[in-house]
């Protein structure tokens, strides 16, 4: 994840926070319904804590910027772009020895940066 996009995903993250405590209002009485409803609230924002601290304790990956250098291999690799029209981290396949390397069918797509796709998940053994 790039690392402005990991901050801008913390703040969406601290933004539904807020939107939660909002709904949250006290209600008066000890009404059944109210207390499932809060405490379901409460479960969304500790779950939203945790993202959020996830997200501020994951290292930066190691993005390669097209201008340092490209892949030495066609492939797919995981992109960072600028194209409005896509999304901003994607994957694209690289056509070595072409002169358009990532493609993506979009016009003025410009990809600033790459690595290799992480290894597949295998799962866990118990």
């Amino acid at each position: 994840m790039d690392l402005i996009k990991k901050w801008d995903a913390i703040e969406a993250l601290k933004a539904i926070k807020q939107g939660l405590w909002e709904i949250d209002i006290p209600h008066p009485g000890n009404c059944p319904e109210y207390v499932e409803h809060h405490k379901q609230i409460k479960d969304m924002m500790e779950i939203t804590d945790g993202w959020i601290k996830r997200l501020t304790d994951m290292p930066s990956p190691p993005w390669i910027p097209c201008s340092e250098r490209l892949p030495e291999k066609s492939g797919l690799y995981l992109v960072t772009n600028v194209t409005p029209l896509s999304n901003p981290v994607t994957t694209r396949y690289y056509n070595a020895g072409t002169t358009e390397s990532f493609w993506s069918g979009y016009p003025n797509d410009e990809v600033t940066a790459w690595m290799p796709l992480p290894k597949r998940y295998e799962g866990r053994s118990e």
